[in-house]
Protein backbone atom coordinates (compact mmCIF):
# COMPACT_ATOMS: atom_id res chain seq x y z
CA UNK A 1 0.00 0.00 0.00
CA UNK A 2 2.89 2.23 0.84
CA UNK A 3 4.32 1.89 -2.78
CA UNK A 4 1.24 2.25 -4.75
CA UNK A 5 0.79 5.66 -2.26
CA UNK A 6 3.73 7.25 -3.62
CA UNK A 7 2.71 7.24 -7.33
CA UNK A 8 -0.45 9.06 -6.51
CA UNK A 9 0.94 12.58 -6.64
CA UNK A 10 2.87 12.11 -10.20
CA UNK A 11 4.17 15.76 -9.82
CA UNK A 12 4.88 15.47 -6.57
CA UNK A 13 6.87 12.51 -6.71
CA UNK A 14 9.11 13.89 -10.07
CA UNK A 15 9.69 16.87 -7.90
CA UNK A 16 10.94 14.95 -4.60
CA UNK A 17 12.48 12.85 -7.11
CA UNK A 18 14.99 15.43 -8.82
CA UNK A 19 15.66 17.17 -5.52
CA UNK A 20 17.08 13.84 -4.17
CA UNK A 21 18.76 12.59 -7.59
CA UNK A 22 20.31 16.29 -7.78
CA UNK A 23 21.76 16.09 -3.90
CA UNK A 24 22.87 12.55 -4.60
CA UNK A 25 25.05 13.38 -7.55
CA UNK A 26 26.14 16.43 -6.51
CA UNK A 27 28.22 14.63 -3.44
CA UNK A 28 29.27 11.87 -5.03
CA UNK A 29 30.55 14.36 -7.73
CA UNK A 30 32.08 16.39 -4.93
CA UNK A 31 33.66 13.43 -3.34
CA UNK A 32 34.88 12.35 -6.31
CA UNK A 33 36.61 15.13 -7.41
CA UNK A 34 38.27 15.52 -4.01
CA UNK A 35 39.49 12.13 -4.34
CA UNK A 36 41.43 12.96 -8.14
CA UNK A 37 42.78 16.24 -6.79
CA UNK A 38 44.53 14.23 -3.42
CA UNK A 39 45.38 11.24 -5.91
CA UNK A 40 47.32 13.78 -7.95
CA UNK A 41 48.85 15.84 -5.04
CA UNK A 42 49.56 12.72 -3.70
CA UNK A 43 50.89 11.17 -6.66
CA UNK A 44 53.01 14.63 -7.39
CA UNK A 45 54.41 15.11 -4.34
CA UNK A 46 56.02 11.12 -3.75
CA UNK A 47 57.35 10.96 -7.52
CA UNK A 48 58.84 14.35 -7.31
CA UNK A 49 59.66 15.38 -3.92
CA UNK A 50 59.31 12.70 -1.20
CA UNK A 51 59.59 9.32 -1.94
CA UNK A 52 57.72 6.68 0.30
CA UNK A 53 59.88 7.47 3.22
CA UNK A 54 62.84 9.87 3.90
CA UNK A 55 65.53 9.13 6.25
CA UNK A 56 68.19 12.14 7.92
CA UNK A 57 69.49 13.00 11.24
CA UNK A 58 67.02 14.21 13.97
CA UNK A 59 68.52 17.67 14.18
CA UNK A 60 68.28 18.36 10.13
CA UNK A 61 64.49 17.72 11.12
CA UNK A 62 64.48 19.66 13.60
CA UNK A 63 66.69 22.71 12.09
CA UNK A 64 68.74 22.66 14.92
CA UNK A 65 71.82 24.90 15.88
CA UNK A 66 75.01 22.96 15.65
CA UNK A 67 78.92 23.87 15.37
CA UNK A 68 79.14 22.63 11.91
CA UNK A 69 76.69 22.54 9.18
CA UNK A 70 77.58 18.84 8.22
CA UNK A 71 77.03 17.59 11.80
CA UNK A 72 73.43 17.37 10.72
CA UNK A 73 74.23 15.34 7.52
CA UNK A 74 74.85 11.86 6.42
CA UNK A 75 78.24 11.09 5.58
CA UNK A 76 79.40 7.00 4.60
CA UNK A 77 75.58 7.26 2.72
CA UNK A 78 76.63 4.66 0.38
CA UNK A 79 77.00 2.45 3.21
CA UNK A 80 73.59 2.73 4.79
CA UNK A 81 71.98 2.99 1.27
CA UNK A 82 73.38 -1.19 0.56
CA UNK A 83 71.66 -2.11 3.86
CA UNK A 84 68.14 -0.65 3.57
CA UNK A 85 68.10 -1.25 -0.05
CA UNK A 86 68.53 -5.05 1.24
CA UNK A 87 65.50 -4.46 3.19
CA UNK A 88 61.98 -6.67 1.17
CA UNK A 89 59.74 -4.09 -0.30
CA UNK A 90 62.53 -1.45 -1.04
CA UNK A 91 62.44 -0.12 -4.65
CA UNK A 92 65.90 1.58 -4.30
CA UNK A 93 67.20 3.98 -2.25
CA UNK A 94 68.91 7.19 -3.54
CA UNK A 95 70.49 10.51 -1.64
CA UNK A 96 69.34 14.05 -1.60
CA UNK A 97 71.18 17.40 -1.65
CA UNK A 98 69.93 20.68 -1.06
CA UNK A 99 71.80 23.84 -0.77
CA UNK A 100 71.13 27.53 -1.57
CA UNK A 101 73.29 29.68 -4.30
CA UNK A 102 73.81 32.04 -7.14
CA UNK A 103 73.43 31.44 -10.76
CA UNK A 104 74.52 33.60 -13.22
CA UNK A 105 74.33 34.13 -16.98
CA UNK A 106 75.74 36.77 -19.03
CA UNK A 107 73.51 39.16 -18.47
CA UNK A 108 71.43 38.06 -14.81
CA UNK A 109 72.40 36.86 -11.26
CA UNK A 110 69.84 35.48 -9.27
CA UNK A 111 69.47 33.43 -6.06
CA UNK A 112 67.91 29.88 -6.16
CA UNK A 113 67.72 26.64 -4.29
CA UNK A 114 69.45 23.54 -5.73
CA UNK A 115 68.57 20.40 -5.76
CA UNK A 116 70.87 17.26 -6.10
CA UNK A 117 69.82 13.63 -6.95
CA UNK A 118 71.24 10.99 -8.69
CA UNK A 119 69.23 10.74 -12.09
CA UNK A 120 70.41 7.21 -12.86
CA UNK A 121 68.02 6.47 -9.58
CA UNK A 122 65.48 8.54 -9.18
CA UNK A 123 64.13 8.79 -12.61
CA UNK A 124 60.90 9.15 -11.34
CA UNK A 125 61.43 12.52 -9.99
CA UNK A 126 61.89 13.96 -13.95
CA UNK A 127 59.31 11.74 -15.13
CA UNK A 128 56.89 13.05 -13.05
CA UNK A 129 57.02 17.00 -13.59
CA UNK A 130 56.69 18.48 -17.17
CA UNK A 131 59.54 19.67 -19.06
CA UNK A 132 58.85 22.42 -21.96
CA UNK A 133 61.78 22.57 -23.30
CA UNK A 134 64.82 20.18 -23.58
CA UNK A 135 64.88 17.36 -21.94
CA UNK A 136 65.41 15.05 -18.74
CA UNK A 137 69.15 15.25 -17.92
CA UNK A 138 71.19 12.14 -17.43
CA UNK A 139 74.96 12.94 -17.41
CA UNK A 140 77.01 15.47 -15.01
CA UNK A 141 77.64 19.22 -15.54
CA UNK A 142 73.71 19.57 -17.00
CA UNK A 143 70.91 20.68 -14.70
CA UNK A 144 67.26 21.37 -15.04
CA UNK A 145 65.46 24.74 -14.93
CA UNK A 146 62.13 25.51 -13.71
CA UNK A 147 59.94 28.29 -15.45
CA UNK A 148 60.43 30.55 -12.84
CA UNK A 149 64.19 31.00 -13.30
CA UNK A 150 63.73 30.73 -17.22
CA UNK A 151 61.81 33.81 -16.83
CA UNK A 152 64.16 36.05 -14.85
CA UNK A 153 67.22 34.66 -16.61
CA UNK A 154 65.97 34.41 -20.18
CA UNK A 155 67.33 31.16 -20.68
CA UNK A 156 66.83 28.28 -22.99
CA UNK A 157 67.64 24.85 -23.10
CA UNK A 158 71.02 24.16 -24.50
CA UNK A 159 72.16 27.64 -22.83
CA UNK A 160 75.27 27.64 -20.24
CA UNK A 161 74.49 28.91 -16.61
CA UNK A 162 77.16 29.11 -13.64
CA UNK A 163 76.44 27.89 -10.12
CA UNK A 164 78.25 29.97 -7.60
CA UNK A 165 77.51 28.83 -3.74
CA UNK A 166 79.68 28.83 -0.48
CA UNK A 167 81.42 25.28 0.17
CA UNK A 168 80.77 23.96 3.26
CA UNK A 169 83.79 24.41 5.23
CA UNK A 170 84.22 27.89 4.40
CA UNK A 171 85.17 28.76 1.16
CA UNK A 172 83.47 29.51 -2.07
CA UNK A 173 83.09 27.65 -5.11
CA UNK A 174 81.37 27.68 -8.42
CA UNK A 175 80.31 25.33 -11.70
CA UNK A 176 79.56 25.96 -15.15
CA UNK A 177 76.06 23.59 -16.25
CA UNK A 178 74.09 23.03 -19.28
CA UNK A 179 70.37 23.70 -19.34
CA UNK A 180 69.29 20.58 -20.34
CA UNK A 181 65.23 21.87 -20.13
CA UNK A 182 63.17 23.81 -18.84
CA UNK A 183 60.64 22.29 -16.29
CA UNK A 184 57.05 22.77 -14.17
CA UNK A 185 55.95 21.21 -11.30
CA UNK A 186 52.96 22.11 -10.76
CA UNK A 187 54.23 23.70 -7.52
CA UNK A 188 54.71 27.75 -7.56
CA UNK A 189 57.17 27.20 -4.66
CA UNK A 190 59.12 24.88 -6.43
CA UNK A 191 58.69 26.16 -9.75
CA UNK A 192 59.86 29.84 -8.53
CA UNK A 193 63.54 29.22 -8.47
CA UNK A 194 64.35 25.59 -8.13
CA UNK A 195 67.07 23.92 -10.48
CA UNK A 196 67.46 20.24 -10.19
CA UNK A 197 71.17 18.78 -10.89
CA UNK A 198 73.24 16.05 -10.55
CA UNK A 199 74.53 14.77 -7.23
CA UNK A 200 77.78 14.78 -8.51
CA UNK A 201 78.17 18.31 -9.29
CA UNK A 202 76.80 19.45 -5.88
CA UNK A 203 79.85 17.50 -4.09
CA UNK A 204 82.12 19.02 -6.28
CA UNK A 205 80.61 22.50 -5.64
CA UNK A 206 79.97 22.23 -1.94
CA UNK A 207 83.39 19.98 -1.92
CA UNK A 208 81.99 17.51 0.24
CA UNK A 209 80.33 13.80 0.02
CA UNK A 210 77.74 14.40 2.61
CA UNK A 211 74.36 14.57 1.93
CA UNK A 212 71.27 15.83 3.62
CA UNK A 213 68.93 12.95 3.62
CA UNK A 214 67.93 9.78 2.38
CA UNK A 215 64.80 9.00 -0.13
CA UNK A 216 63.31 5.42 -0.36
CA UNK A 217 61.02 4.22 -2.60
CA UNK A 218 58.68 1.30 -2.20
CA UNK A 219 57.39 -1.32 -4.52
CA UNK A 220 54.00 -0.70 -2.61
CA UNK A 221 52.45 2.29 -0.78
CA UNK A 222 50.65 0.06 1.72
CA UNK A 223 54.03 -0.99 2.81
CA UNK A 224 55.35 1.95 4.26
CA UNK A 225 54.63 1.58 7.60
CA UNK A 226 56.11 -1.99 8.01
CA UNK A 227 58.99 -0.78 5.82
CA UNK A 228 59.40 2.23 8.04
CA UNK A 229 59.65 0.23 11.26
CA UNK A 230 62.08 -2.10 10.07
CA UNK A 231 64.40 0.76 8.93
CA UNK A 232 63.94 2.34 12.54
CA UNK A 233 64.81 -1.06 13.51
CA UNK A 234 68.13 -1.06 11.26
CA UNK A 235 69.31 2.40 12.62
CA UNK A 236 68.70 1.14 16.30
CA UNK A 237 69.61 4.14 18.98
CA UNK A 238 71.54 6.01 16.11
CA UNK A 239 70.49 9.68 15.61
CA UNK A 240 69.03 8.93 12.43
CA UNK A 241 64.11 9.32 12.17
CA UNK A 242 62.03 7.84 9.25
CA UNK A 243 59.49 10.07 8.11
CA UNK A 244 57.14 9.56 5.96
CA UNK A 245 55.66 11.61 3.05
CA UNK A 246 52.31 11.86 4.77
CA UNK A 247 54.52 13.52 7.82
CA UNK A 248 56.41 15.69 4.71
CA UNK A 249 53.50 16.70 2.99
CA UNK A 250 52.04 19.82 4.23
CA UNK A 251 50.07 20.87 1.50
CA UNK A 252 48.58 17.58 1.07
CA UNK A 253 47.45 17.33 4.61
CA UNK A 254 46.13 20.82 4.47
CA UNK A 255 44.36 19.86 1.18
CA UNK A 256 42.95 16.86 2.65
CA UNK A 257 41.86 18.72 6.00
CA UNK A 258 40.15 21.41 3.48
CA UNK A 259 38.24 19.14 1.56
CA UNK A 260 36.91 16.98 4.94
CA UNK A 261 35.42 20.36 6.15
CA UNK A 262 34.16 21.60 2.93
CA UNK A 263 32.60 18.42 2.09
CA UNK A 264 31.11 17.82 5.65
CA UNK A 265 29.98 21.64 5.61
CA UNK A 266 27.72 21.33 1.93
CA UNK A 267 26.56 17.92 2.75
CA UNK A 268 24.71 19.28 5.72
CA UNK A 269 23.64 22.12 4.03
CA UNK A 270 21.99 19.66 1.30
CA UNK A 271 20.96 17.31 4.11
CA UNK A 272 18.57 20.81 5.72
CA UNK A 273 17.99 21.82 1.84
CA UNK A 274 15.97 18.54 1.41
CA UNK A 275 14.75 18.12 4.80
CA UNK A 276 12.70 21.53 3.89
CA UNK A 277 11.96 21.04 0.44
CA UNK A 278 10.49 17.46 1.03
CA UNK A 279 8.71 18.11 4.41
CA UNK A 280 6.56 20.80 2.28
CA UNK A 281 5.31 18.33 -0.31
CA UNK A 282 4.62 15.29 2.47
CA UNK A 283 2.77 18.22 4.69
CA UNK A 284 0.69 18.86 1.86
CA UNK A 285 0.25 14.84 1.07
CA UNK A 286 -0.57 14.27 4.59
CA UNK A 287 -3.80 17.14 4.69
CA UNK A 288 -4.88 15.73 1.23
CA UNK A 289 -5.06 12.66 3.18
CA UNK A 290 -6.91 13.37 5.70
CA UNK A 291 -10.18 11.49 4.81
CA UNK A 292 -8.17 8.69 4.59
CA UNK A 293 -6.54 8.95 7.43
CA UNK A 294 -9.91 9.16 9.68
CA UNK A 295 -11.24 5.80 7.57
CA UNK A 296 -7.76 4.07 8.77
CA UNK A 297 -8.66 5.37 12.38
CA UNK A 298 -11.93 4.15 12.04
CA UNK A 299 -11.18 0.64 10.84
CA UNK A 300 -9.11 0.09 13.83
CA UNK A 301 -5.62 1.52 12.97
CA UNK A 302 -3.13 2.80 15.65
CA UNK A 303 -1.87 6.18 15.91
CA UNK A 304 1.29 4.60 15.19
CA UNK A 305 0.46 2.76 11.80
CA UNK A 306 -0.56 6.26 10.13
CA UNK A 307 2.56 7.33 11.18
CA UNK A 308 4.42 4.01 10.39
CA UNK A 309 2.90 4.30 6.53
CA UNK A 310 3.83 8.12 5.75
CA UNK A 311 7.25 7.51 7.27
CA UNK A 312 7.43 4.12 5.04
CA UNK A 313 6.38 6.11 1.96
CA UNK A 314 9.02 8.32 2.42
CA UNK A 315 11.77 5.87 2.96
CA UNK A 316 10.37 4.05 -0.12
CA UNK A 317 10.98 7.38 -2.11
CA UNK A 318 14.03 7.84 -0.88
CA UNK A 319 15.11 3.88 -2.18
CA UNK A 320 13.58 4.76 -5.50
CA UNK A 321 15.37 8.11 -5.61
CA UNK A 322 18.76 6.06 -5.45
CA UNK A 323 18.11 3.88 -8.11
CA UNK A 324 17.54 6.17 -10.47
CA UNK A 325 20.92 8.60 -9.48
CA UNK A 326 23.26 5.44 -9.12
CA UNK A 327 23.32 5.07 -13.01
CA UNK A 328 22.47 9.16 -13.83
CA UNK A 329 25.84 9.32 -11.52
CA UNK A 330 27.94 7.12 -13.91
CA UNK A 331 26.61 9.52 -16.96
CA UNK A 332 27.38 12.89 -15.18
CA UNK A 333 30.78 11.67 -14.22
CA UNK A 334 31.67 10.52 -17.58
CA UNK A 335 30.21 13.64 -19.10
CA UNK A 336 31.96 15.95 -16.47
CA UNK A 337 35.28 14.03 -16.84
CA UNK A 338 35.28 14.22 -20.56
CA UNK A 339 34.45 17.70 -21.26
CA UNK A 340 37.74 18.72 -19.72
CA UNK A 341 37.44 21.65 -17.78
CA UNK A 342 40.03 23.42 -16.18
CA UNK A 343 40.56 24.63 -12.68
CA UNK A 344 43.59 26.49 -10.89
CA UNK A 345 44.17 25.33 -7.33
CA UNK A 346 45.57 27.78 -5.10
CA UNK A 347 49.95 27.30 -4.23
CA UNK A 348 49.48 25.44 -7.60
CA UNK A 349 51.31 26.67 -10.71
CA UNK A 350 49.76 24.86 -13.58
CA UNK A 351 45.60 24.38 -13.83
CA UNK A 352 44.79 20.54 -13.76
CA UNK A 353 41.64 18.67 -15.30
CA UNK A 354 38.38 18.57 -13.43
CA UNK A 355 37.86 14.72 -13.13
CA UNK A 356 35.98 12.65 -10.56
CA UNK A 357 36.98 9.67 -9.05
CA UNK A 358 33.95 7.79 -7.57
CA UNK A 359 34.57 5.65 -4.29
CA UNK A 360 31.89 3.26 -2.77
CA UNK A 361 32.07 5.38 0.23
CA UNK A 362 30.71 8.16 -1.62
CA UNK A 363 27.88 6.66 -2.62
CA UNK A 364 27.16 5.03 0.52
CA UNK A 365 27.09 8.51 2.30
CA UNK A 366 25.15 9.89 -0.40
CA UNK A 367 22.34 7.06 -0.10
CA UNK A 368 22.35 7.85 3.38
CA UNK A 369 21.89 11.51 2.88
CA UNK A 370 18.97 10.76 0.86
CA UNK A 371 17.33 8.09 2.78
CA UNK A 372 18.08 10.21 6.00
CA UNK A 373 16.57 13.40 4.34
CA UNK A 374 13.48 11.65 3.19
CA UNK A 375 12.56 10.08 6.16
CA UNK A 376 13.44 13.12 7.97
CA UNK A 377 11.47 15.24 6.61
CA UNK A 378 8.22 13.06 7.32
CA UNK A 379 8.29 12.81 10.86
CA UNK A 380 6.59 15.71 11.47
CA UNK A 381 4.14 15.51 9.18
CA UNK A 382 3.60 12.16 10.09
CA UNK A 383 3.45 12.93 13.87
CA UNK A 384 0.48 15.81 12.91
CA UNK A 385 -1.37 13.49 10.66
CA UNK A 386 -1.64 10.64 13.50
CA UNK A 387 -2.94 12.98 16.48
CA UNK A 388 -6.19 14.54 14.28
CA UNK A 389 -9.16 13.39 15.46
CA UNK A 390 -11.42 10.70 13.60
CA UNK A 391 -14.44 13.09 13.44
CA UNK A 392 -11.95 15.69 12.23
CA UNK A 393 -10.38 13.49 9.79
CA UNK A 394 -13.93 12.01 8.67
CA UNK A 395 -15.34 15.57 8.11
CA UNK A 396 -12.77 16.60 5.86
CA UNK A 397 -14.47 14.18 3.52
CA UNK A 398 -17.87 16.16 3.65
Amino acid sequence: MAFRNIFRHKWRLILNLILLVGAFISIVGLKGFKNHVLDTIQELVIDSQYGHLQIAKKNFWENSAVEQVTDKMIGNSEELMARIAKIEGVQYVSPRLSFYGLVNTQETSISARFVAINPEIERSVQKSILIFDGKEFKNSKETLVSTGMKSKLKVRSHDEITIVSPTLIGGINAMDLKVSGIFSSGFAEIDSGTAYLNIKDAHKILDSEFVDLLVVRLDYEKDIPSVKEKISSLLGLNDFQVKSWVELAELYNQVKTFYIFQNIFIEVIILLLLILSVANTVTMNVFERLSEIGTLRALGDYESDIRSLFITESFLMGILSIVIAVPLSFIAIHIISGIHFQVMLPLASQAMDIKIIPSWDSYLEASLVCLLSAVASSLWPAHKGSKISVVTALAAKI
